[in-house]
């Protein structure tokens, strides 16, 4: 997978969901966004994963949880502080 683009388990009503959805287009990074709400097969994505909370990135073979701006900007090798 491309280091700029992610995959992005989302779930509806969820503030964290929609910072880090904000997050990846701010910074022009393609994604790809899976809402686990009514459906089973990306849960199930994330349950064999152990992880059962939204938002998760998925990106150069690593899940993060939840929205942290600091390691998604690592991830991406984006300088947060210009």
């Amino acid at each position: 997978m491309d280091e700029r683009k992610a995959v992005v388990y989302t779930s509806e009503n969820c503030a964290q969901s929609r910072k880090v959805i904000q997050f990846l287009e701010h910074y022009q990074i393609s994604y790809v966004e899976k809402n686990v709400t009514g459906n089973e097969k990306y849960l199930k994505e994330l349950q064999d994963q152990s992880i059962y909370g939204t938002p998760v990135v998925y990106v150069n073979q690593v899940y993060i949880q939840g929205y942290q701006k600091n390691r998604l900007a690592a991830a991406f090798h984006i300088d947060i502080n210009d």
